[in-house]
């Protein structure tokens, strides 16, 4: 049997930030995302003779070995992958095989999806399955509890469910994903209206730590913006179901300049000069997905301004990334090796 999954990365258009601890606990965090069709992929062989691990990963372009999971050395690499496989404790040796059509470190929440993907194959491995909620739930502990970083939930549930999303963050672990239901006509325009691109890799996981602690630090001011950058939510959210699509756009702008006020690390010049790049072109407004620092941006724009923005982000050595929404989160999936 060959098992196969696959989840998507998500694109972040409000409340970055409070969906983050201790922020939400005390206070309650909305985020506005929608994923896209851009995926982590991950094949699982299994081989119920044997506890050996090979592990495949095509991003990193290496594949390690393992007589069992007790005999995994670490691997910075690795690390996440390693995490789960401990937690999901598969009673049977297995190859893995991963890849991603996004690469590390774009803010689109790539790591996340690797978790959701990995949790979801082997998922399929147990008689007890568990639901996407309990996934998400799971791949959330992983990054904080077994790899002890910062991290949201934002970046999880928009994986494992798929689709725009509307989601709310409160103290006890409460997380309710609202899917937040267009019509096609507003739906496709608002996608006609995305242009998403690649400025340039963000720093270190270590660098995005420090920017995310610097971000759940509980100041006046932190919790004055983080209050700021969840009403901004609010309002696109009623902007989206009201088919205020321009409206939407400014509001992303106006959030945009407030959450660059959290730390003076999430923007830079060359940031700066590309977003300025892209408003002057015909964007209505955009953002950093992620904590900021680089990665991949998001731009809002007018009326059949698309072209332009691209050409204008072209020019200052954006990467365009082609995409469509997606609304089925996580799959999985099997065949039989004689099938291949």
């Amino acid at each position: 049997m060959v098992i196969r999954s696959r989840a998507p990365v998500r694109i972040s258009f409000g409340g970055g930030g409070t969906d983050l601890s201790p922020y939400c606990d005390k206070y309650g965090g909305l985020v506005l995302n929608t994923t896209i069709n851009k995926y982590v992929y991950v094949t699982l062989i299994p081989n119920i003779d044997s506890k050996k691990i090979e592990i495949v990963s095509i991003d990193y372009r290496k594949t390690s070995e393992f007589n069992d999971i007790n005999s995994m050395e670490a691997d910075k690499d690795l690390e996440l992958i390693q995490a789960v496989i401990r937690a999901m404790s598969p009673s049977c040796g297995f190859k893995l095989i991963l890849r991603s059509d996004i690469p590390p470190n774009t803010g689109l929440g790539s790591s996340s999806s690797v978790a959701i993907a990995l949790i979801g194959a082997f998922n399929q491995l147990q008689s007890n399955k568990l639901h996407r909620y309990q996934i998400a739930e799971l791949a959330y502990k992983i990054e904080t509890e077994y790899l002890n970083n910062i991290s949201g939930r934002q970046d999880q549930y928009a994986s494992a469910y798929g689709g725009l999303n509307y989601i709310e963050f409160n103290k006890d672990d409460f997380v309710r994903v609202n899917p937040v239901k267009l019509e096609n006509g507003i739906l496709h325009e608002l996608e006609k209206r995305i242009v998403l691109g690649f400025i340039e890799q963000r720093g270190t996981s270590g660098d995005i730590q420090k920017l995310l602690f610097s971000q759940t630090t509980l100041t006046d001011k932190n919790i004055e913006i983080l209050n700021k950058t969840k009403d901004f939510c609010k309002q696109m959210y009623r902007a989206l179901l009201e088919r205020r699509i321009r409206d939407f756009g400014l509001l992303l702008n106006e959030s945009w300049g407030v959450k660059k006020a959290l730390s003076d690390k999430i923007s830079n010049p060359k940031i700066d000069r590309i977003y300025k790049t892209g408003i002057e072109a015909g964007a209505l407004g955009g953002k950093l997905n992620g904590a900021g620092a680089g990665g991949c941006i998001t731009f809002i724009c007018d009326s059949d301004k698309e072209y332009a923005v691209e050409q204008a982000l072209i020019e200052e050595g954006v990467k365009l990334i082609p995409f469509s929404f997606e609304n089925l989160g996580l799959v999985t999936w099997t065949f039989n090796k004689e099938d291949i």
